[in-house]
C-alpha cells in the first residue's frame, strides 16, 4: 500500500457541478484506508471566478459548489483537499482576477480553518507580484528585519497616490525567500521603495511594463552597483523610466541603452 496517495481533480468551474463524478469519487476516497490529498488544479467554481457581493445570488450559488467539493473529503479523517487557483478562478486574468481569488481563497480557509487548504496564499505565485494593464501604485518595504513588504494597488486618477486600499499585500521572509520580483505591465506604474533593509536582505527585482514608469528609490538598501546588491531595476525595451535618485534628490531619465550600462545587464 502506498504511503500516501495524491488525486488530481480540476475543471469543475461548470454551470452544473458534476454531481456523479463527484458521489463516484468521494465512494473512492471512503474505501481510502491510508492517507490522502485531494489536488484540485484549478477552475474550481465558476466561469470568472468567485462572484462579489454585489451578485449575491450568483455568488452563493459558486459557495455551494466549492462547499461540494470541500465535502469530498470534509468528513473522512485519513484525507485533506488542496486548492489551486487557474485560469477560470482568476477571472480569466482580467483586472478583477486577484480580488476573484481572494474571495474563493477566505471561503475555502473558512470552511477549513487551519488547514491552508488554498495555496499560493494571498493568490501570489510564488515570490512575484504582478501588475495589470492599469496603472498602478507599488510600494516596497525594505524591513530591519530583513523582511521585504510588498503592497500593490490601483493609481488614484490625478497623481502618483494609491487609490484604495492594497489589492495585494505580502510580506516576505528571507529565510524563505531569496529574490521577489515586481513586474509593472502597461500603464504609467508608480514604484515606491523604502526603508532601511537588513543583514539578510532579500534581493527586489522591480520590471516595468511598456508605459512610461516611475521608480522612487529611498531605501538605505545595499547601492545598486555593490557586488551584493538587493535591488535591481529593469524595464522594458519601448518603456522609458523615471527613477529617483536619494543621493542628489533628481529626477533622472533613463534610455534603455543607459540602463543596460548602469546595471550591467542585456
Amino acid at each position: 500500500m502506498p504511503a500516501h496517495t495524491v488525486y488530481l481533480l480540476g475543471n469543475t468551474a461548470q454551470d452544473e457541478s458534476p454531481a456523479n463524478h463527484l458521489k463516484l469519487l468521494h465512494q473512492a476516497l471512503e474505501r481510502q484506508a491510508g492517507p490522502f490529498t485531494v489536488v484540485h488544479l484549478g477552475d474550481i467554481i465558476g466561469n470568472t471566478g468567485l462572484a462579489d457581493k454585489a451578485d449575491s445570488a450568483l455568488a452563493q450559488t459558486e459557495k455551494y459548489r466549492a462547499d461540494a467539493l470541500i465535502l469530498l473529503v470534509k468528513v473522512l479523517p485519513n484525507g485533506r483537499i488542496l486548492f489551486m487557483p487557474s485560469n477560470k478562478d482568476w477571472a480569466n486574468s482580467g483586472p478583477a482576477g486577484l480580488k476573484a481569488v481572494r474571495r474563493l481563497e477566505k471561503h475555502i480557509e473558512q470552511q477549513l480553518p487551519g488547514q491552508n487548504a488554498f495555496v499560493p496564499t494571498g493568490g501570489c505565485p510564488g515570490s512575484e507580484a504582478v501588475g495589470s494593464n492599469k496603472a498602478e501604485v507599488f510600494e516596497i518595504n525594505c524591513l530591519p528585519t530583513g523582511q521585504l513588504r510588498v503592497q500593490m494597488d490601483d493609481k488614484a486618477s490625478e497623481g502618483d497616490a494609491p487609490n484604495d486600499a492594497a489589492l495585494f499585500d505580502r510580506t516576505f521572509n528571507p529565510d524563505e525567500t531569496q529574490e521577489v520580483s515586481v513586474y509593472g505591465l502597461d500603464g504609467k506604474d508608480v514604484f515606491r521603495v523604502s526603508g532601511d533593509g537588513g543583514k539578510y536582505s532579500i534581493i527586489l527585482r522591480v520590471i516595468g511594463g511598456d508605459g512610461k514608469n516611475k521608480i522612487a528609490d529611498d531605501s538605505r538598501a545595499s547601492g545598486l552597483r555593490s557586488s551584493n546588491q538587493d535591488i535591481l531595476l529593469y524595464q522594458s525595451p519601448d518603456g522609458a523610466i523615471c527613477l529617483d535618485v536619494q543621493l542628489k534628490h533628481e529626477t533622472v531619465w533613463l534610455t534603455q541603452a543607459q540602463m543596460v550600462e548602469l546595471f550591467d545587464i542585456s
